[in-house]
């Protein structure tokens, strides 16, 4: 029998390698291509995060799933819609024409135990409502109005559902004031006293005080309204 040579399967070997080579480099672009395109047909820009924080499955008579989302930020109906379809997919292997699926979705700082800043239910065609301020509003409401003469303390928006609105508190001469602007454009001014705190600044109307309410500014900036049983919603600074 013949020898074969190392410098002869050194040759053998070489084209092997490069064809490996050359087919990793052709996979690694489809799978690429394949995360792009699913990204572009999700419809959910990359800066936004959602998360399931309550499942409840109700079988029997009335086939239901209920899912609160946590949002990191307002969203257009369209990208609710999007992140909608994803949820439901996820949730395919009990989706059929028995089931409906109601999903709340809540913004930072609203508590999920109280009114949703939006919805999209499928019943089974899937409906899509915005409760809260829209991107549109949310950005025409962050930008703060001052006034000659006026010292902002700070600027916050409350996202809360249909009560959305600006807060705005503000020196003027040796005074304070709290003025709150809604999305329709109305508004009011009143008068505030302000207390430090272990906890941060309190802020309270003659009226909030007769309710055993209070603004407290927290050590982050942002705004947390108080009554006699706690916390509750968080208004978020847009003036950090």
């Amino acid at each position: 029998m013949g020898q074969i040579h190392t410098s002869s399967i050194g040759r053998i070997r070489l084209p092997v390698l490069v064809t490996v080579v050359l087919l990793a480099a052709v996979l690694l672009v489809a799978v690429s291509l394949v995360l792009l395109r699913s990204h572009a047909v999700s419809g959910v820009p990359e800066d936004v995060r959602f998360d399931v924080v309550d499942r409840q499955e109700l079988g029997g008579g009335i086939m239901r799933l209920t899912l609160r989302v946590r949002l990191n930020r307002p969203v257009s109906t369209d990208v609710l819609r999007a992140i909608a379809a994803k949820l439901k997919a996820s949730e395919s292997r009990l989706y059929n024409n028995r089931y409906n699926i109601f999903i709340f979705y809540y913004l930072p700082g609203i508590r999920t135990s109280g009114t949703a800043w939006a919805l999209s239910h499928f019943t089974p065609e899937l409906e899509v409502e915005i409760n809260g301020l829209s991107p549109a509003e949310y950005a025409s409401l962050s930008q703060p109005e001052v006034q000659p003469g006026q010292s902002i303390v700070g600027v916050w928006l409350d996202e809360s559902p249909f009560v959305a609105s600006r807060i705005t508190i503000y020196k003027e001469g040796e005074r304070l004031y709290l003025n709150q602007k809604f999305k329709d454009g109305s508004g009011h001014s009143e008068e505030v006293t302000s207390t430090d705190t272990p906890r941060g600044t309190k802020f309270q109307t003659s009226r909030m005080s007769g309710a055993g309410e209070y603004y407290l500014m927290d050590q982050t900036g942002d705004l947390q309204l108080w009554d006699n049983d706690g916390p509750g919603d968080t208004a978020k600074s847009v003036r950090r």
